[in-house]
Formats: structure tokens, C-alpha cells, sequence
């Protein structure tokens, strides 16, 4: 079965970088990516108009730690911060048993978690807009 090693390099408020990576079977990695375009062409179609300059409807925050969060306005602006690479099963197999598989700060921007969240966000744009948050 073929596997692929997936880095992650993401800046955060130009201060340091996120570093992380997952073993994928080549395989979930497609699907992993499709659902992950899905996701992010759902939460575009369906955003709502912005509430001020600042808003960003489109924009996805995956949290590390306890108030710092990566960003995200695009399947092209997350997909750019990765790297993937095809690796042969005795190296997938030395990540898993060295390290479980994946690592390092920021793997949330990754995997199941960062699913939960984008499906999370693309529910959230579905939702009529509350008319009672202004009072």
C-alpha cells in the first residue's frame, strides 16, 4: 500500500512557525483532500455578507495552545502550507512507531480534528444569521 509523509509549514503572525506531519495511506490522503475542498467550497458558497472590514466569513482558525490560532482563507491557502511526499512503508512504519504516526506543533491543522472544524464552520455559515446578536 502506498503512503505519503504530509509536512506542514505554517507561519503565525510572523513570530514562529508551525511544523507538523502525518503518515497518510496515499489512498485516505485523496479522500482526506477531496472532503477537504468540499469543505472549504461549502463554507464560500454559503458564508455570510461581511459584518465590517474585519470580518472574514471565509476564514478558518485552528487553535494550539491556549489562544493562538493558525489561519486559513482557502482550500489553496491551506494546501499551500503542506508538502507531501511519497514514502516507502518501512519509513511510514519508522514515523508510526517513532511517533504514532504524526507530530509536532500545529498537527491540528490536519487530520480528523481540522476536519471536525471546517465541517463545523461550513454548518455554522448554513445557519440563518441570529437578528437578536445586535440588541
Amino acid at each position: 500500500m502506498k503512503k505519503v509523509l504530509v509536512k506542514g509549514n505554517v507561519d503565525y503572525a510572523d513570530e514562529f512557525n508551525l511544523e507538523f506531519f502525518k503518515v497518510f495511506a496515499k489512498d485516505d490522503w485523496d479522500s482526506y483532500l477531496a472532503n477537504v475542498k468540499k469543505l472549504f467550497k461549502e463554507i464560500k458558497e454559503n458564508a455570510p455578507p461581511k459584518k465590517s472590514e474585519w470580518d472574514d466569513p471565509f476564514e478558518v482558525e485552528v487553535y494550539f495552545g491556549t489562544n493562538e490560532c493558525a489561519t486559513f482563507k482557502s482550500f489553496s491557502d491551506w494546501f499551500d502550507s503542506l508538502t507531501v511526499v511519497e514514502i516507502d512503508e518501512a519509513t511510514a512504519k519508522f514515523f508510526d512507531n517513532t511517533f504514532g504516526g504524526e507530530f509536532g506543533t500545529g498537527n491540528e491543522c490536519i487530520g480528523d480534528i481540522f476536519l471536525e472544524i471546517l465541517e463545523s464552520k461550513a454548518g455554522e455559515e448554513k445557519r440563518e444569521p441570529d437578528d437578536t446578536e445586535d440588541e
